[in-house]
């Protein structure tokens, strides 16, 4: 992987690659789509902002919370700040699976008022030292106020009975399914009366879910034939010849052309449909993997929607291994 670093973003896909420096590098590789807002906000000159609330948290660069917001410049990040006038904390920060639940509270204990959207919140994993951005992917977008001296809670419950979805955010009551254990970062971000929302103030909670690691498993109705190091993956039920296949395919790094970017996954981003996608394609086929496959078909009737143009190749990631995916005919 030194001859390619994550850099930038695939527009096609909507798939935000991004790296920041700091304690844990930020890869963001899920969808996160808004709305547009429903109030503008007001620009101040970020000088007119009192010292004391200017100067709150670290600089975002020096910050071990990841933030997905353009404009962070500050950030306060739980555990390590907790003695300020604006904050996020956990009443817990620990969760055990199956199922859990915390609440983090955002207070405002300045003599300002603050302004964010309380859908535009953040859930990240760390894993092997970096930040991949998890969910939501759709987010509404109006402003809301904070006024000094009030709270924002944000129940959080993690349930990994159910499938993910890729539905709109939620402001205040969040269900998350499809974690497995691990290191998560919950956050957000705003600005105050006297500044405006290009300098912005991220707020971070660092927390840890108990439990085993997230595997990717073949969904009910699909059934997988294994011949040689290839499975052919159907619909059960299907009596129509397939016409198009998802095919997935180890490569390894010498199969990439140089050019081409590689993508890098957790299983938490793989579970999730992008939005407007009824499926996640690549789970699908990464389910069927096992020791000596080096390829699976995913062959129905009709046309796949991938995550990625139809007509170009996409090569990822995922737990060591680098895969070639791409729609084909079948004849």
């Amino acid at each position: 992987m030194k001859r390619r670093a994550l850099l930038g973003t695939l527009a096609s896909l909507a798939l935000a690659g991004c790296t920041s420096s700091g304690p844990g590098e930020r890869v963001t590789e899920t969808t996160r789509t808004t709305t547009p807002p429903t109030t503008d906000a007001t620009t101040t000159e970020p000088s007119a902002t009192p010292p004391e609330i200017r100067d709150l948290g670290v600089p975002v660069d020096d910050a071990d919370c990841p933030f997905d917001g353009d404009g962070v410049e500050r950030v306060v990040c739980y555990p390590e700040q907790t003695d300020v006038p604006l904050s996020l904390t956990p009443d817990s920060d620990e969760l055990d699976l199956p199922t859990d639940q915390t609440t983090f509270a955002l207070e405002n204990d300045t003599e300002h008022a603050f302004s964010l959207n309380f859908y535009d919140w953040g859930l990240h994993k760390r894993v092997d030292g970096r930040w991949y951005y998890i969910t939501p992917q759709e987010i509404p977008e109006p402003l809301h106020t904070l006024p000094a001296g009030e709270t924002h809670e944000w129940t959080f419950a993690v349930d990994d009975s159910d499938e993910p979805s890729s539905g709109p955010a939620s402001e205040s009551a969040i269900d998350v399914v499809g974690l497995g254990g691990g290191a998560y970062a919950f956050e957000t971000s705003g600005w105050f009366d006297s500044g405006d929302h290009e300098h912005r103030v991220g707020l971070g909670a660092r927390f840890r879910v108990k439990g085993a690691p997230l595997e990717l498993t073949a969904p009910e109705g699909l059934s997988g034939a294994r011949d040689g190091d290839s499975v052919v993956v159907t619909r059960d039920g299907e009596d129509a010849e397939p016409t198009e296949a998802f095919v997935v395919a180890r490569v390894g790094e010498a199969g990439v052309p140089f050019e081409k970017q590689i993508h890098q996954h957790v299983a938490e981003q793989l579970v999730r449909p992008e939005p407007g996608r009824s499926r996640p394609l690549l789970r699908d086929a990464l389910a069927f993997f096992e020791d000596g496959v080096e390829t699976v078909r995913l062959e129905e009737a009709g046309e796949f929607d991938p995550p990625f143009p139809r007509d170009e190749r996409y090569y990822f990631e995922y737990r060591g291994a680098i895969y070639e995916a791409a729609v084909e005919s079948v004849e």
